[in-house]
């Protein structure tokens, strides 16, 4: 016998991220600028940064910078759960 087929659904979703504080920063950053990537995917419209800030103190306060990106999630239909999907962030220090 066959195992019935899960169905899938695409969804359109839109994310929006707030950065707040990045914290525990290595003691040596302070006094300079660091700025915050993220990357999603190979798109070119899904990637970008958020403005630069100075480490005081060993944290980025980047005062509830907002970055945003479409994106379509897969939704079991069965258990209604979507499936996972990655972002990058990576903290960069001002040169």
């Amino acid at each position: 016998m066959f195992a019935a087929k899960k169905k899938k659904v695409k969804v359109k979703i839109h994310f929006e991220f707030t950065v707040l504080t990045v914290r525990n920063l290595v003691g040596k950053l302070n006094g300079s600028e660091v700025y915050l990537e993220w990357k999603k995917g190979s798109a070119k419209e899904h990637k970008g940064k958020v403005r630069a800030v100075e480490v005081k103190n060993d944290e980025a306060n980047f005062e509830g910078q907002v970055f945003s990106f479409p994106t379509n999630l897969m939704l079991d239909e069965a258990t209604k759960n979507f499936e996972p999907k990655k972002i990058g962030l990576i903290l960069r220090k001002v040169h």
